[in-house]
C-alpha cells in the first residue's frame, strides 16, 4: 500500500448524489427507551416538514430520502428504529388502558 495516497477514507459515512447519509447508530449501547408520544411527535414534525416544502418538490423528495436512508443505515447497526405510526399509537393506547386499570385496582382497595 502506497502511504502517500492522497484518497481519504470516510468512515460510517455514505455518499449517495454527491450527499453524506449519515446513520445515527448512537442509542444501540444505550438501555433507555424513548417515550412513544415523544417518538410519535418527532414522526409527525418531520412529515410536517416534508410538507412544508413540498413532498413533490427536489428539496422534499431529498428530505424523504435521506431520512430513509438514515432509518436504513441505524437499522444494519443494529438501533432498533421506531417509526411505524400505528404500532407507536397501540403501544400508547396500551399504556394508558395499562394505568387506567392500575388506578381502578387501587380505588378499590
Amino acid at each position: 500500500a502506497n502511504s502517500n495516497s492522497s484518497e481519504s477514507f470516510g468512515f460510517g459515512r455514505i455518499k449517495m448524489g454527491g450527499e453524506d447519509v449519515v446513520g445515527g447508530g448512537k442509542n444501540k449501547d444505550k438501555k433507555y427507551r424513548e417515550k412513544p408520544e415523544v417518538l410519535l411527535k418527532k414522526i409527525e414534525d418531520k412529515k410536517k416538514k416534508i410538507e412544508e416544502v413540498g413532498a413533490d418538490t427536489e428539496e422534499g423528495k431529498k428530505m424523504k430520502q435521506r431520512q430513509q436512508w438514515g432509518a436504513v443505515i441505524d437499522r444494519a447497526q443494529g438501533v432498533k428504529v421506531k417509526d411505524d405510526v400505528s404500532l407507536l399509537q397501540k403501544t400508547i393506547k396500551k399504556r394508558d388502558r395499562a394505568k387506567a386499570k392500575a388506578a381502578d385496582k387501587w380505588n378499590k382497595r
